[in-house]
C-alpha cells in the first residue's frame, strides 16, 4: 500500500519564518547580553527592590511627552511635601 504526504507550502513556510526569528531573537540576546545592563551580573544594573525597614516607595516619571505636564506634577509634589523624584528624560 502506497501512503501519499501532501505538505502545504504556506504553512511550512511560515513555520520556518517564525523558527528562524526565534534563533535570530535569541542569538542576539545571547551575543549582547553583556552589553545590556540589565543582564549584566555586574553594576549598574537594574534595581527592582531594596529591603528598608522603613515604608517608602520610590516614583519615576517619564516626561519625554514634553515640559508642559512636568508642571502640574511638580505642584502636586510640592504641595504633598514630596522631596525626592526622579525624571526620565528622552528625545526623539
Amino acid at each position: 500500500m502506497n501512503f501519499f504526504y501532501v505538505i502545504n507550502g504556506k504553512r511550512l513556510k511560515q513555520y520556518l519564518i517564525i523558527s528562524a526569528a526565534i534563533i535570530l531573537s535569541a542569538g542576539i540576546v545571547y551575543a549582547e547580553k553583556s552589553n545590556v545592563s540589565v543582564f549584566s551580573p555586574e553594576q549598574p544594573s537594574a534595581i527592582y527592590n531594596v529591603q528598608t525597614e522603613k515604608k517608602v516607595i520610590a516614583l519615576t516619571f517619564d516626561i519625554s511627552w514634553g515640559e508642559i505636564r512636568a508642571e502640574p506634577i511638580l505642584k502636586i509634589l510640592e504641595d504633598k511635601g514630596v522631596k525626592n523624584v526622579t525624571f526620565f528624560l528622552s528625545s526623539p
